[in-house]
C-alpha cells in the first residue's frame, strides 16, 4: 500500500507541475518570473493542485480497496470501542466517537493526518494505515461501519443483516387462552393478534429467572433494539406480571430488533400500550424454553 500511495503522489505531482508550466508566468509588460511571484502564486498554486489531485487519486484507490473487503454495520449498545487493524478503515454513522492512534491514521475524506484522541467526524473515512493500531471509542447507541480487520469490545454487535417486517395488525385482544408456566396457572398482559399470543419481554424474563433459561435484558431506546444475554440476571423493575388494563386498541407494528447474545433473531413485535410485545413462540425459539397449546383446555403452555 506504501509504495503504491508514494507512486500516486509522484505522478500527481508531476501532472500538476506540467500544467502550472503550460500556463503563463508573467505578461507581455512584466515576462519575467519574480520571486515574490514564485513565492505568492506559483508554488502555493502548485502544492494547492498537487493536494486536490493527490486526494482525489488516493480515494479511488482506497475505494477499489474496499470494494474487495467485506464491510460491516456495528452497533454500541453500551460505550465500547472497536480496535482498527493495519490497512482497514472506519466510517461513524451515528452518534459521537474519539480516536487513540498509534502510527498514522489517515482521514481520507479531507487527506489529513489524524491526531490521537481527537474526535471523530461522522460521514468521514478514515484509513489504518502500515503498523498502526487505531482504537475508537464509541458511545452508546453510536453505529459505524468497519472494512477489513477488527476487533470490538463488549456491548457492540454486527446489525449486517435485513431486519424481518412486523406485518400491520388485524385483529387484537386480550387473550382469551389460559397462561400455564411449569404447571401453574398465571394471570398476566397477554394479547392476542391475529390468532398468536404477544408477551412482553420483560415477563418472560421474570418467569425464567430461576430456570436454566434465564437471562438478562436491557433496552436502547436510539438502536430500537433488546439487548438479551443468556445466562444473565434479570433485575425486575416493578412492571412485571401486571393485568387489568386493555390497550389491544392501540396495538402498532413495532421496529424493535431482538438481540440474544450478539446476534440478531427474527421476531414478531408490537408496541401495545407503549410497550413492545413479542410472539411467543419466537422467544421460545431464539431462547430455548417450551411453548405448546393444550386445547383440552385452552390453554397456552410454557415450559422452563
Amino acid at each position: 500500500m506504501k509504495r503504491v500511495v508514494t507512486a500516486i503522489c509522484v505522478i500527481a505531482l508531476l501532472i500538476c507541475l506540467t500544467s502550472a508550466y503550460a500556463g503563463s508566468a508573467g505578461s507581455s509588460s512584466d515576462p519575467l518570473i519574480s520571486l515574490s511571484y514564485l513565492n505568492d502564486t506559483y508554488i502555493p498554486s502548485v502544492i494547492n493542485q498537487g493536494k486536490t489531485e493527490i486526494r482525489e487519486a488516493l480515494n479511488q484507490v482506497y475505494s477499489a480497496a474496499e470494494a474487495k473487503t467485506k464491510t460491516e454495520k456495528l452497533a454500541a449498545f453500551y460505550d465500547s470501542s472497536i480496535t482498527l487493524s493495519s490497512g482497514s478503515c472506519f466510517v461513524l454513522l451515528s452518534g459521537s466517537a474519539t480516536v487513540s492512534v498509534s502510527g498514522t491514521l489517515i482521514n481520507v475524506s479531507n487527506g489529513s493526518v489524524v491526531e490521537s484522541g481527537a474526535r471523530i467526524a461522522a460521514g468521514q473515512r478514515y484509513l489504518s494505515c502500515e503498523e498502526t493500531s487505531a482504537v475508537f471509542s464509541l458511545s452508546a447507541g453510536s453505529t459505524c461501519t468497519v472494512s477489513g480487520v477488527y476487533s470490538a469490545g463488549s456491548g457492540t454487535f454486527s446489525m449486517s443483516f435485513t431486519p424481518s417486517e412486523t406485518p400491520a395488525p388485524g385483529r387484537t385482544v386480550l387473550t382469551q387462552q389460559n397462561i400455564i408456566f411449569n404447571g401453574s396457572s398465571l394471570k398476566m398482559e397477554v394479547y392476542n393478534v391475529d390468532g398468536d399470543n404477544y408477551f412482553k419481554l420483560r415477563d418472560i424474563a421474570y418467569l425464567l429467572r430461576n430456570t436454566p433459561y434465564a437471562c438478562s435484558i436491557d433496552f436502547s431506546t436510539p438502536l430500537r433494539t433488546v439487548l438479551t444475554v443468556s445466562g444473565g440476571s434479570y433485575v425486575p423493575n416493578g412492571d412485571e406480571m401486571l393485568s387489568g388494563v386493555d390497550y389491544s386498541s392501540s396495538c402498532r407494528a413495532s421496529q424493535w430488533l431482538l438481540i440474544i447474545d450478539g446476534v440478531y433473531h427474527s421476531c414478531s413485535v408490537y408496541n401495545i400500550g407503549g410497550n413492545n410485545f413479542f410472539r411467543l413462540r419466537d422467544l421460545g425459539n431464539a431462547l430455548g424454553f417450551g411453548v405448546d397449546y393444550d386445547a383440552a383446555t385452552n390453554s397456552a403452555v410454557i415450559t422452563a
